[in-house]
């Protein structure tokens, strides 16, 4: 199988291409507009540098795509179209109406779609759903997520910053991971009231109140300026949990809930994973899907209903209060 990397910037440098050496898959093409980029790589690796995948795009089978949010849709779409495999880097698109589109052109020409929600992959993550799931939590009656620090992410380009290209703010970037793991954790979820400080811009911090299928109400904090660290408080009527959203650790109440394993994982065992290995899970799980038609990993339809909050999100969008007005 001939793979292609479609932009070769921060993503690509830090976390995906460890991943893929680690798991001993090299590509044969770098795509990048800027062909500087794509010809680094490409000279290291004895691949070929391009800087548009139209040109090659009848010469490799599956693509990894790692562009300004605004490109994923027609992208994704195009190699769909010419019968290629996806995996595209959250958010998997910046539209509910995108993402039904290629969920269906998915399902007609019998191609994967990955998408880089790799959270859903950490330990942390699967044992609270499983424990949610034992119901010894008992009914879900409140939810509280935070996550937000201070932007220091190594951009390559001003993709972040440029509302047309990043179709949104903290919301579109980080919101991407911590709404799906809401959703992953808890189910779906309505929005009852947005507010941010985008002000025509994008914003850098916003805040969410949601309602679960079962009238359970909760929030979800988002910040690129404050320190809010990544936690998740999840209350039940027989017990409650906090974990650590980026990391590892779970604590319960009852003590002793985290004792419990699911899927071979004891919750007080959890420890940090590296991005890294997250990535090459996530990667793994997507070229198994390829070879053997396997269903373990993650689908363009496991994150519609996070894409469908952020999407109502912006739709009905207030302005945030300030405490200095």
């Amino acid at each position: 199988m001939k793979l292609a990397i479609i932009g070769c910037g921060a993503v690509f440098d830090q976390f995906q291409l460890p991943a893929l050496k680690k798991i001993k898959k090299i590509p044969s093409f770098f795509i990048d507009l800027n062909i500087d980029a794509a010809k680094r790589y490409a000279n290291k690796f004895k691949s070929d540098a391009h800087p548009n995948y139209e040109d090659v795009i009848n010469d490799f089978d599956a693509a990894i795509v790692s562009v300004p949010h605004y490109l994923h849709a027609p992208i994704c779409k195009k190699l769909l179209k010419n019968h290629k495999h996806v995996f595209v880097e959250k958010p998997f698109v910046t539209t509910l109406k995108d993402g039904i589109e290629l969920v269906k052109l998915a399902n007609e020409v019998d191609k994967t779609i990955c998408v880089g929600n790799f959270r859903r992959y950490k330990k942390s993550t699967i044992w609270v759903k499983e424990l949610i799931a034992s119901k010894l939590l008992g009914d879900i009656q409140e939810f509280h997520f935070r996550e937000g620090g201070i932007s220091g992410w190594p951009a390559t380009t001003d993709s972040f910053w440029d509302k047309r290209k990043a179709c949104g703010g903290v919301l579109m970037d980080t919101g991407a991971h911590t709404i799906d793991q809401l959703c992953f954790m808890l189910g779906a979820a309505d929005v009852i009231e947005y507010k941010d400080d985008a002000q025509g811009g994008v914003e850098a911090n916003c805040f969410i109140e949601l309602e679960l299928e079962n009238g359970t109400r909760g929030t979800v904090e988002l910040s690129r300026t404050r320190n809010l660290g990544s936690s998740a408080y999840i209350k039940g009527s027989r017990g409650s949990l906090i974990t650590d959203l980026v990391g590892g650790e779970i604590q319960t109440n009852p003590k002793d809930l985290v004792l419990n394993k699911y899927n071979n994982i004891i919750g007080n065992k959890v420890k940090a994973e590296p991005y890294v290995d997250l990535f090459a899970q996530q990667f793994l799980s997507w070229f198994k899907a390829i070879e053997t038609s396997s269903n373990d990993y993650v689908k363009e339809s496991d994150v519609l209903p996070s894409i469908k909050i952020i999407d109502n999100c912006y739709a009905n969008k207030k302005e945030m209060n300030y405490n200095w007005i």
